[in-house]
């Protein structure tokens, strides 16, 4: 899931160059991605690109760009975030 959201928020990026939506030459609005988990379980998966990979050492951790993902599981938040999103 890191790597296809990675590709989401590029795409994105990549979008907003190709159709001028940036009022600066180069300008572009930040995209965040947030994915929700509404599945029966906790979210199990890597949350960020250096989990999927089988090692890791202090080489790819400096070199290497790590992509966190943002994992939303409403079952596992607090209350009072759930209703503030919640609000009409």
């Amino acid at each position: 899931m890191p790597v296809r959201v990675m590709e989401y928020d590029s795409l994105g990026y990549a979008y907003q160059l190709k159709s001028r939506l940036c009022g600066v030459a180069g300008k572009v609005l930040p995209i965040s991605t947030m994915v929700v988990n509404i599945g029966a379980q906790e979210w199990r998966g890597a949350k960020s690109l250096h989990e999927m990979f089988p090692t890791t050492d202090d080489f790819v951790e400096a070199n290497v760009p790590n992509y966190p993902l943002k994992v939303f599981d409403p079952r596992t938040e607090d209350v009072k975030i759930l209703a503030s999103l919640c609000t009409d």
